[in-house]
C-alpha cells in the first residue's frame, strides 16, 4: 500500500429525481432482487440525509457531482492536495466547505467518496473505514489484489460499508440489455464483442493517463471485467491478451492498445479491442452480444458532455437493427446518479447493492491476469481468484444499522411503495 500525501498527520483514525426518473428510484426491479437479497429501497429524499464528503477534485469528480445534482443531493465538503482545485469545484457546485486535508474531511462526514489516483485508494479507504465511515472508491479498487484484501479486512472490522465505482452497469441501456438477455431475446449467448476507441480527447482530459504505469487495460478495458459477467451471468475463466503501443504515442504504459479474448465459465467467448491511440477522432464505446436467436448492440454517441447510449436489437432471420426504447439514454450524470442512489440506499438500509465490492476485487485480479497474459505473449491465463480474507459477503452488515435508525424516523423508513 502506497503512503499518499492526502493526510498531514494530524488525524488518527479510530476503530430529487429528475424527469424520466433514475432507474433505481422509480420502482423498477433491481437485478440483485432475484438473488434473494433485501430489496428495501428508499425515496430519493431520504438519500439526502447522509453527510457526504469527497476526497479529490480532479477530472473524475465532475461525473460524480453531476450524478448528485441529478438526485438533488448536496455534498457537504471536499478536499484536494491542491486547495485551489477544491475551492474551484466547491464554488462551481455549491459545496459547503473545503477541508484542509483528508483526515479532517473524514472526521466531519458520514459517507466518504475517494476520487483520487489509484495509488492513494487503499490508504484513504482504510482510514475512512477505521473511522466507521461508509466509502465509495473510484475504480480501480486498488493497485493489486493485496491492497484490495487489506480494504476488505478493514471493511469487515468496521461499521462502515465499502462500495467501488462500477458505473457502466448503471446506464439504462445496460440494464435493458441485461434484462433482454435474461428474457431470451437473443437465445443462448455465444459471443461478446467490445470496442473501446479513445485517443487525444481522453488523454487531454485526463493527462495523468500519460504517466500512469498501466494503460488501456487498467483505464478502459477493466470495465469489461465486470460488465461481461454481469450480462451473461458467468465468471471469466481465462484470458488471452496481447498489448502493443505505437512509437509516437505519448504515454508511459506499454499498453496503448490491447486485444484478445475472455473465455467465460459457461463457454461464452468475449472478443476485445481497446485502444488509447485513436488520435484526434472522437471516442467510441461499442458492445455487441451475439446469440443463437439474435443480436444486441450498444454504442455511445454525441459530444462528451451530452453523450447518450443507444441500444439496438436484431431479431433472428433479420438484417434490420431496431432501436430499443429506453427511459433515459443519457450517460455520465444518469449512470453516476443511479450508482450513487444504489450505494446510498445500501448504506442506509443495510441491503446489498447491484454491484458489490467482491465484483470489483475480482476485476482487479482479472486485470492483473490480463497483464500477465500479455507478458507471456498472449498465452492463455487462468482466473483463479483467492478467497477474500475474513470477508463476509452478505453477512453481518445486512439489515438496518442502529446508527442510521434516527435518520429513518421513529416509525421506520419512509419507503417508495
Amino acid at each position: 500500500m502506497v503512503r499518499s500525501r492526502w493526510n498531514d498527520g494530524r488525524f488518527q483514525s479510530g476503530g430529487g429525481q429528475q424527469p424520466g426518473g433514475i432507474g433505481l428510484l422509480d420502482g423498477s426491479t433491481f437485478p440483485n432482487e432475484s438473488r434473494g437479497i433485501s430489496s428495501l429501497r428508499l425515496k430519493s429524499s431520504m438519500l439526502n440525509t447522509l453527510k457526504i464528503g469527497l476526497i479529490g477534485a480532479g477530472n473524475a469528480v465532475h461525473a460524480h457531482l453531476a450524478g448528485f445534482a441529478e438526485l438533488s443531493i448536496s455534498v457537504a465538503g471536499i478536499c484536494d492536495l491542491i486547495p485551489e482545485k477544491a475551492e474551484s469545484v466547491a464554488a462551481q457546485y455549491g459545496i459547503a466547505r473545503v477541508y484542509p486535508h483528508a483526515g479532517a474531511l473524514i472526521e466531519a462526514v458520514e459517507f466518504v467518496g475517494v476520487i483520487t489516483p489509484p495509488d492513494s485508494h487503499a490508504e484513504l479507504v482504510i482510514q475512512a473505514l477505521r473511522a466507521d465511515k461508509d466509502v465509495t472508491c473510484e475504480k480501480p479498487m486498488g493497485n493489486n489484489l493485496s491492497e484490495c484484501d487489506l480494504m476488505v479486512e478493514a471493511e469487515t472490522a468496521s461499521d462502515g460499508r465499502l462500495f467501488i465505482v462500477q458505473n457502466r452497469a448503471y446506464t439504462d441501456a445496460m440494464k435493458a440489455m441485461r434484462k433482454m438477455i435474461a428474457d431470451g431475446a437473443v437465445g443462448t449467448v455465444l459471443c461478446i464483442k467490445s470496442e473501446g476507441l479513445e485517443g487525444e480527447e481522453l488523454l487531454n482530459r485526463m493527462p495523468s493517463i500519460r504517466t500512469d504505469e498501466r494503460g488501456v487495460i487498467g483505464t478502459q478495458a477493466e470495465h469489461q471485467t465486470y460488465m461481461g459477467p454481469l450480462l451473461v451471468g458467468s465468471d471469466i475463466a481465462s484470458v488471452n491478451i496481447n498489448t502493443h503501443k505505437r512509437p509516437d504515442t505519448n504515454m508511459l504504459a506499454p499498453d496503448g492498445t490491447a486485444d484478445g479474448t475472455f473465455t467465460y465459465a459457461n463457454g461464452v467467448r468475449h472478443l476485445l479491442f481497446h485502444t488509447l491511440e485513436r488520435g484526434s477522432l472522437p471516442s467510441e464505446h461499442n458492445l455487441e452480444i451475439i446469440g443463437t436467436e439474435g443480436k444486441l448492440r450498444s454504442f455511445r454517441t454525441g459530444p462528451q458532455n451530452r453523450r447518450i447510449e443507444v441500444l439496438q436489437w436484431q431479431r433472428a432471420n433479420s438484417q434490420i437493427w431496431e432501436n430499443v426504447d429506453l427511459t433515459d439514454a443519457r450517460v455520465r450524470s444518469r449512470e453516476f446518479a443511479a450508482m450513487w442512489a444504489d450505494y446510498l440506499n445500501a448504506a442506509l438500509t443495510g441491503s446489498e447493492p447491484m454491484m458489490t465490492t467482491e465484483m470489483a476485487r475480482r476485476s482487479i485480479h482479472i486485470v492483473d491476469k490480463m497483464y500477465e497474459s500479455a507478458a507471456l505473449g498472449g498465452a492463455p491465463t487462468a482466473i483463479a481468484l483467492p478467497s477474500a480474507p475474513q470477508a463476509q459477503p452478505g453477512g453481518r452488515k445486512l439489515g438496518l444499522r442502529p446508527k442510521f435508525l434516527r435518520k429513518l424516523g421513529p416509525s421506520g423508513p419512509n419507503l417508495r411503495q
